[in-house]
């Protein structure tokens, strides 16, 4: 193509993009107001960033739970220090509450994908520095159990999962299936919920995880009984680590 046509091409793209922002001005993911032009590559208008993304208390790195200032969580916090992950931390947007709570479930339904894609953006530049130190070379969402995926139409978890790992440049894969259904954790108690989903996960046949460092990705963790059987499973299958990746902390049994 010669320089003059390359230039054209280019003048037709850009008058092309105009045209459409003219008749679908770009919208903030979350409020669906309109976006002033420095926050359209960021999704979110300035005002739902920064009700979205709130400052973050200290938190436990183990098992990702908000704790006091001064506490000593080298051992894990006061809920973990007594249990066995085989992640190996945790990180996440913010606390399941308010906003971030409001988004989060938005997410779960269908046609929200640039909600769910906004989410996992601001999870990203948020935990930027945790992510350059785990190094991950695979990322995988939480599976669904195929009855549930199909009644909800959707599965954020491995949406944000794919949106993850373009950010990150590493490929998302199907690392996990689930091997039952099983009961919604709403309402368990922390031992209900880890009955629950013991044995719920088994890594997929064929799938290069030997030796893999995983970023496994979810909505919402609690007590961690979800996450932490996938984990397992992935260890099982010889994942080298584990880092779960949430884009809400939720504490007690809210789910």
């Amino acid at each position: 193509m010669s320089g003059v046509a390359s230039v054209r091409k280019g003048l037709f793209r850009r008058a092309g993009g105009a045209a459409l922002d003219v008749l679908f001005p770009p919208r903030c993911a979350y409020c669906q107001g309109d976006l002033a032009e420095s926050e359209i590559c960021a999704s979110v208008c300035a005002l739902c960033r920064y009700k979205l993304v709130r400052d973050l208390a200290p938190c436990c790195r183990k098992c990702g739970a908000p704790v006091g200032a001064l506490a000593d969580v080298r051992e894990g916090c006061g809920r973990c220090r007594d249990r066995k992950f085989q992640f190996q931390s945790v990180i996440y947007l913010g606390l399941y509450v308010d906003d971030l709570r409001s988004a989060v479930l938005r997410a779960k339904h269908p046609h929200q994908d640039l909600l769910t894609d906004a989410l996992a953006d601001l999870l990203v530049d948020r935990q930027a520095p945790a992510l350059a130190d785990f190094r991950a070379e695979i990322a995988c969402g939480v599976p669904m159990h195929w009855r549930r995926r199909w009644l909800r139409g959707t599965n954020s978890a491995e949406r944000m999962a794919g949106r993850l790992a373009r950010r990150l440049s590493i490929p998302t894969l199907p690392l996990l299936r689930r091997t039952r259904a099983t009961q919604m954790q709403a309402g368990l108690s922390p031992a209900e919920r880890q009955a629950n989903m013991r044995g719920a996960f088994a890594a997929r046949r064929g799938q290069p995880i030997g030796g893999a460092r995983v970023l496994l990705v979810d909505d919402v963790m609690t007590t961690g009984a979800t996450c932490g059987e996938c984990a397992k499973a992935l260890v099982a299958s010889g994942a080298a680590a584990v880092m779960v990746a949430v884009v809400a902390r939720a504490e007690g049994t809210q789910s």
